[in-house]
Order: structure tokens, then sequence, then C-alpha cells
């Protein structure tokens, strides 16, 4: 996951079949967990839209986004498919956005504590064939949840934490948001140089070991 770089352009990242479909199925937990949390807060403030839109589900289908959970499968970081919320309800007060926003990656990081918590159940239930895999997962589940709750709170669409934009700057906001496609190669370009998983996996470094070496 936060693989270090070379001195090339592109940083060295592990790709292995194995690696590969854990954070694949960390990307289905994360964006069933993330999605409906969004969408359940919508709600609890007035806005029914994402209930409308079938965002009220834990089923993680509807809520990915192809490009990001391509950069979560491949990078360790990513993003789901954009909530759409309802004018009113993020506009009409700053602190309402902020707590969809917080509700969504502290849900991730709730997730993260509870998948660490499993790590002596793991040791003592599964055989010695199954229990290194098994650890293996809950490890990079815990950095790659860690990392999504984090990336998710900058300001930038299409992170859960662009709602923030539409307050702070709404005519860039939607020019971001017209041209959704190039921001969003744009952010696996600048994941492919390794710079902000390094940077993000230093900042969460200290939180995952805490999770991890308390649950061990």
């Amino acid at each position: 996951f936060f693989s270090p770089g070379s001195n090339l352009t592109l940083a060295v990242y592990d790709l292995t079949l194995q690696t590969m479909l854990l954070q694949a199925a960390s990307l289905l937990l994360i964006a069933a967990v993330n999605g409906s949390i969004i969408s359940l807060c919508a709600l609890a403030f007035g806005d029914a839209g994402p209930a409308q839109d079938g965002r009220l589900t834990l089923s993680p289908f509807p809520h990915i986004d192809i490009l990001g959970g391509l950069a979560l499968i491949v990078f360790g970081l990513g993003w789901i498919r954009p909530v759409v919320l309802a004018r009113s309800a993020p506009r009409s007060r700053l602190w309402t956005t902020t707590a969809i926003i917080v509700a969504g990656s502290l849900a991730i990081a709730v997730l993260a504590l509870l998948a660490s918590l499993l790590l002596p159940f793991v040791a003592v239930s599964l055989s010695r064939t199954a229990a290194p895999l098994a650890a293996d997962f809950i490890a990079k589940f815990v950095r790659v949840a860690l990392g999504f709750a984090l990336v998710n709170l900058i300001p930038l669409p299409p992170l859960a934490g662009g709602y923030l934009l539409d307050l702070i700057w709404p005519s860039g906001a939607a020019r971001l948001r017209r041209h959704s496609l190039v921001v969003a190669l744009a952010l696996l370009a600048m994941l492919a140089t390794g710079y902000p998983t390094r940077t993000i996996g230093a900042v969460i470094a200290p939180g995952v070991d805490l999770l991890m070496h308390t649950s061990g």
C-alpha cells in the first residue's frame, strides 16, 4: 500500500493479485458504509434526494465510482461516487455540510477500529493457512480505511469534502464538476507519483499503529 518511491517519477506499488483483491474487498466495505452514512445524514437534515437516488443502501455497487474505485484498488487511496445533495440542505448552514462529511469519514474510521478488534479472534480461530491471509487483509483494510477517511475530508470534488467547496467557492466547484473526468484523471496521475500516498500514510501511521498494536 504505502510503498516507498524510487528516484523515478512513478512510485513502486504492490500490484500483486492478492493485494489488489484485498483492496477490492476493502473498496466494497468502504463504499457501502461511506455512501449509506452520507445519504442517511443528508436524510436526517431534510434532504431526501440521496434516498430517492438509491444511495440509502448498504449495497456497495450504487456508491462505487469507476475511477475512484480503480484508484483505491491500485494505489490504496480513492473515492466513491459523489452523493448528490439538494442545494437547500448543505447550503443553508456550513455546519450541516461539515457534519455530513465528517460523519462519512468517522464511520469509516470506526469501521477500521472494528476490523482491528478482529485480529485476536483471527489468530486463535482460523487455521495456520487462513489466519495470515485474514490478518493481512485486516492490516491492509485498516490502512486503506483510515487513508480514505482522511483524504475524503479534502475540499475537492469528487472527494466527499468537495461539498465544502460548493459553499466556499461555488463557481470554482461548478467548473470542477463540469470537468469531473479531467479532475479524476488528474487525481489518478497524482496518486501514481506516490506523493499523496506517502503523505497520507505518514499522517495516519500513528493511528494505524495504535489500532494494530492495541488489538494485537
